[in-house]
């Protein structure tokens, strides 16, 4: 018997070694921000939850700029993924939902001053033909003649809406529907990158969006991006905060994917937020 608690007192020590190593191994991977902006506006009065001032906005990317980050493309996350190319090592990406007018008229001057990299996402039921000071959302006249350093995904064609009850109603549409209204989207202009509306996805919607030959889909989690998170899975982090908020971004371990991908993973995280236990 007590051959028997020494051997099992060996073995949960060697087991609780093993983790503390794969986590200490895990921690250490490359791995980046992704930042999900929607609005930029001119004043305090106009901002909502999701919104940030364009002051606000540049304070942001001037910070960046100065600790030396530099910004990538989806393209080149994807090459570095999928192909094994380099990417700087202290990388990150701004992405923005919705497709608002505002990204080319207040963010898209800033994005210019600091040379960085910009993803919008638009709503494909929302983009018309032209876009100009007078629109709510970016056309395709600008969507089709934007520079290098911007690139357009899809924030899906019309399911940027909720059920009655509240819920996405990505979660209540069949895989045929889905199907449907990413064929739209991709009529309108070919994309090859997705952000999904709240966050929310289905198996079924990734699995359309592979039908359409998307090579990267965004969510939420508000963690850090790894080679090895799923492509269709890729977490990014609501950038419209206060400054202070934004830094802990870089400058803590707080956005960071401690436990690499698969099954430990996912208990290590559950563990972590829902019991509020740090492993």
């Amino acid at each position: 018997m007590k051959k028997k608690l020494i051997y099992l007192s060996l073995a949960i020590l060697s087991f609780f070694i093993a983790f503390l190593l794969w986590k200490e191994y895990h921690k250490h991977q490359q791995q980046f921000p992704v930042l999900a902006y929607h609005r930029i506006v001119l004043t305090e009065e106009e901002k909502d939850v999701d919104a940030l001032t364009v002051e606000e906005f540049e304070r942001q990317l001037n910070y960046l700029k100065e600790k030396g980050y530099v910004s990538i493309s989806p393209e080149e996350y994807y090459n570095w993924k999928e192909k094994n190319q380099k990417i700087p090592e202290k990388s990150f990406m701004i992405t923005f939902d919705d497709g608002y007018y505002s990204f080319l008229k207040y963010a898209k001057p800033v994005l210019d001053k600091y040379h960085f990299k910009a993803t919008s996402f638009v709503v494909g039921e929302f983009t018309g033909e032209t876009s100009s000071e007078g629109t709510d959302f970016i056309g395709l006249n600008d969507i089709k003649n934007h520079d290098g350093q911007i690139t357009f995904g899809s924030h899906t064609y019309g399911l940027h809406r909720q059920a009655e009850d509240g819920t996405p109603i990505i979660k209540k549409k069949t895989y045929q529907e889905l199907r449907e209204d990413t064929k739209k989207f991709q009529a309108l202009f070919p994309a090859e990158y997705l952000a999904y509306p709240y966050y929310t996805y289905t198996e079924d919607f990734i699995k359309s969006l592979k039908e359409e030959n998307y090579k990267l889909a965004f969510a939420g989690e508000e963690e850090f991006a790894t080679k090895g998170v799923d492509n269709y899975k890729i977490p990014r982090i609501p950038a419209s905060r206060s400054f202070e908020e934004f830094k802990k971004i870089f400058e803590t371990d707080q956005f960071k994917n401690k436990y690499g991908n698969g099954l430990i993973r996912k208990i290590c995280v559950t563990i972590n937020r829902k019991l509020n236990i740090s492993l």
